[in-house]
Parts: structure tokens; C-alpha cells; sequence
């Protein structure tokens, strides 16, 4: 009886919050996933995250031990965070310490190493559960974030599998409820004292098509290309192998604020270990005053093995641009 009392206040509860949230300004409204309570899946597209606001996402483990990694590409360069708990630290979320934390790992650069702009954590879990994973933003901006999970335990919702998860998928945990508000609520959202006439629509996400090395494109030589703040586009070529020199230039990378990196095929394969042969430099020139840094961020080198070789143009900025990649080799191929 007193769970179907409880079910019932619960209900009435939400329907109460929702038809106030139907109150407030379009722009004001929060997306519902903001507690374990209403986790959802998620496969790695983007997603907008409000300012000061955290997210939840869960995904289902095997028992088989086997390594988890999460990432968030771009995260540590547009300030976010991302922490994750058992279905039994989820429920007291509030009042206990996660399982796991995000960090950025290390990567090579041009003062020897450096933070890399990518999040990750990697782990096990000693039995099958449902896992949450809560990304954080503390800024005071909305910004569009992409949670990439993979394990070869790992099902991200019902049906769809991760690529080299077992057929068996575990039973759910249901994360209980608590009896009682947690201790230290987070503060309602309050309307602004003079909302605009008219709703405020909320801008709409353009996903690039190849924001990742799976979906790269061929190199446009020297043809205008436009990219969203806070992104990375993947372009791909083929050398012949035969140590012939390649040079990648980046017209007026330096002024527009953005950079790129050249990959191997293993190291795009793991991108978000944020290995990569090479990366775009600026050199120098002559000028008036004898010698002075180059605009143009560029890159010289040459593979020994035939392939498929990938570029990732990185704005880490947070207003887009508007490049041009060229690229000359005697042994390359690249797109029209």
C-alpha cells in the first residue's frame, strides 16, 4: 500500500512539474534528463547541454569483466566534465563518490607534451549492472557535446549492441527510488522577471557530416570550407608509400585560430588516445623587419607504408570559420 502511495504522489508530482514547466519561457525549459531518474541512451550523436546544467546517460554491462572506455571528444576544450556511477552510488549520487571521473590524457605537442582537448575514462565493473555516466557543465554558455561509449560488454540500449558485445544481454538493474528528497537539491528554475514578448527559438545543431575519421571526407583542395565552434572535420588521402614528401598548408590557420593534425591508419582508428604523427606548425617568413611567424599553420613529411592517411582541421574556438586545406605530393590522391 505504501508504494502505490508513493507511486501515486510521485506521479502527481511530476505531472504538477510539468504543466509548470509549460509556464516558463521556450528558452528556459531543461531537458529531462537531468537526474539517474530519467537517464537515457545515448549513441555518441550530439546533444545540446544547458549552462550549468548536468546530464544523464546509462548503458547496460556484462559479468564478463571486460574494459569500458568513455570518451567526450573536445570536452575538456569546451569545459565540460563527466563522472560515472553504479546503479547503487546512483541512487545516492548526492551524498557519495563516483566510480570513475573524466580526465584528459597526455599528448605529444610542440613543447613535448601537453593536455590533450579530449575527456576518457577507462574501467571495469566487478559484476553486470546498469552504468550512469553524468556530464557536467559548469559554464555559463550552452554548448553541444557527443558521449561516445564502447566495450566489447557494453549494450547502449535495448537491441542496439556495441560492435563485438556478446549476444546475452544482462538483465537491467531498476534503480530504486529514495524514500526521501535528496539532501541537497539542486534550486528550482526560476523564470526571468521580464521574459521577451515572443519565445526565444533554441538554435538549431548542424552535425558536420564527417566529424569523425569513420566518416571522412576526401580533401577539396584549396576550396572554401566552413567549420562549427568547438568541432573537428576528418579529411582522408592516399599516399603510395614510396617516402615522397607531402605538404599540408592551412592558409591563415594562426588568425582564424584553429589547427590540424595528420594520422596514420591505427592512430585514427584510436583517435581518442590523441596519438598522431604530425600537426600543423607555423613557420617562418621574410617580412619588413627581417623574419616574422607565419599566418599559415603547415606540415612536411612522407609515410613508407601505401594507405589511406587521415587530417583532422580542429576549432577549438567558439565562433566558426572558414578554411581552405591544400595539399601537394607527387604520390597522393585526393578528392575532386
Amino acid at each position: 500500500m505504501r508504494n502505490r502511495i508513493l507511486s501515486a504522489t510521485m506521479i502527481v508530482v511530476t505531472c504538477a512539474w510539468l504543466l509548470g514547466l509549460g509556464a516558463l519561457n521556450v528558452a528556459a525549459q531543461m531537458p529531462l534528463n537531468d537526474s539517474p531518474w530519467f537517464a537515457i541512451y545515448t549513441h555518441g550523436e550530439p546533444r545540446p547541454i544547458p549552462a550549468q546544467t548536468t546530464l544523464w546517460f546509462k548503458f547496460l554491462y556484462g559479468s564478463k569483466r571486460k574494459p569500458v572506455e568513455i570518451v567526450l571528444p573536445l570536452g575538456r576544450a569546451i569545459g565540460l566534465k563527466f563522472e560515472v556511477y553504479t546503479t547503487d552510488l546512483a541512487a545516492h549520487y548526492w551524498e557519495v563518490q563516483p566510480i570513475g571521473r573524466s580526465s584528459a590524457p597526455m599528448v605529444p605537442c610542440d613543447t613535448g607534451t601537453c593536455q590533450s582537448d579530449h575527456l576518457q575514462w577507462k574501467g571495469t565493473f566487478p559484476s553486470a549492472d546498469m552504468i550512469y555516466v553524468a556530464v557536467i557543465n559548469p559554464n555559463d554558455r550552452w554548448v553541444t557535446m557527443q558521449l561516445g561509449i564502447r566495450g566489447e560488454d557494453v549494450t547502449i540500449g535495448p537491441g542496439v549492441p556495441v560492435p563485438g558485445a556478446p549476444t546475452d544481454t544482462p538483465t537491467p538493474t531498476v534503480l530504486p527510488r529514495p524514500e526521501a528528497p535528496p539532501i541537497a537539491p539542486p534550486p528550482p528554475v526560476v523564470p526571468p522577471a521580464a521574459p521577451p514578448a515572443g519565445p526565444t527559438p533554441t538554435p538549431t545543431v548542424v552535425k558536420p557530416e564527417n566529424d569523425s575519421p569513420y566518416t571522412a571526407r576526401s580533401v577539396r583542395d584549396n576550396r572554401d570550407e566552413s567549420i562549427p565552434s568547438t568541432t573537428s572535420l576528418w579529411y582522408r588521402f592516399d599516399h603510395g608509400g614510396d617516402r615522397s614528401q607531402i605538404l599540408i598548408v592551412l592558409p591563415n590557420g594562426v588568425n582564424l585560430g584553429l589547427d590540424f593534425r595528420v594520422y596514420t591508419p591505427e592512430q585514427a582508428a584510436a583517435f581518442t588516445d590523441g596519438k598522431f604523427v604530425g600537426r600543423g606548425t607555423a613557420g617562418n617568413k621574410v617580412c619588413d623587419t627581417g623574419k616574422c611567424t607565419s599566418n599559415d599553420l603547415s606540415w612536411v613529411g612522407n609515410f613508407s607504408a601505401p594507405g589511406t592517411y587521415f587530417i583532422e582541421v580542429v576549432n577549438p574556438t567558439l565562433k566558426e570559420a572558414v578554411f581552405r586545406l591544400h595539399m601537394e605530393g607527387t604520390n597522393i590522391t585526393i578528392g575532386d
